[in-house]
């Protein structure tokens, strides 16, 4: 009987695969089959105050009216447009109940949102009134020029421009020709839409002030 060759039974070597011993494979293969864990649940919730027109009747006339709307939504609402999803899901219902005479709806802005985020609040342009867009622009120092764009919807588009790197080239040079198209006059009326809130509500505290003070001298 011919004598067994023991070097045929030597252990072979350890493999490694990707330079990873195989036990330690094994290791981390176990780890990428352990279910992942879920994310937190998006609790966070919007409180928009909401401007616009609608026609509502009149003397048996459609006239065009101003409505003041507040909003609460949830934050995954939110991130799928917060105008279009009021106007689908909110505006159609809520109108007709506070404002009776209402027949159609035209148009809305948001003119104040706060979230229970505060950090969202801060960050989310989708939803910034353009008092906020322009605190944003002085926040982050942008290079953009809030007179040359006349309402939030503009603005937004230009701040977005303006800070994507595929796109902020073109914005300045875009941004200088449209100072130049424009003209002097028409900056003057939209840098005065930025301060007109500001006049009218600081003359309604001065009026109110004015009128107790002739009331106590009566």
């Amino acid at each position: 009987m011919p004598e067994t060759d023991t070097k045929a039974f030597k252990a072979k070597p350890r493999t490694q695969i990707v330079g990873v011993e195989q036990d330690d494979f094994g290791k981390q293969f176990a780890a990428e089959r352990r279910p992942k864990r879920s994310k937190a649940p998006n609790n966070d919730v919007w409180t928009f105050t909401v401007h616009g027109t609608y026609t509502g009747k009149e003397n048996g006339l459609n006239r065009e009216k101003v409505f003041n709307v507040i909003f609460k939504m949830p934050d995954k609402q939110v991130e799928k447009g917060a105008l279009s999803q009021s106007l689908k899901h909110y505006a159609p219902t809520m109108l007709p109940k506070l404002y009776p005479d209402y027949q159609n709806f035209l148009t809305h802005e948001i003119v104040l949102a706060k979230c229970t985020n505060a950090e969202k609040e801060l960050n989310t342009l989708s939803v910034m009134p353009r008092h906020a867009l322009i605190e944003y622009i002085e926040l982050e120092d942008l290079p953009v020029h809030p007179e040359l764009y006349v309402d939030a919807a503009e603005l937004r588009t230009a701040i977005e421009e303006c800070t994507n790197p595929k796109t902020s080239q073109s914005f300045t040079r875009n941004q200088d020709l449209k100072r130049e198209k424009l003209g002097d006059k028409v900056i003057d009326a939209t840098i005065a839409i930025d301060f007109l809130e500001q006049s009218l509500e600081e003359s309604k505290i001065y009026r109110k002030k004015a009128f107790a003070s002739q009331a106590d001298d009566l």
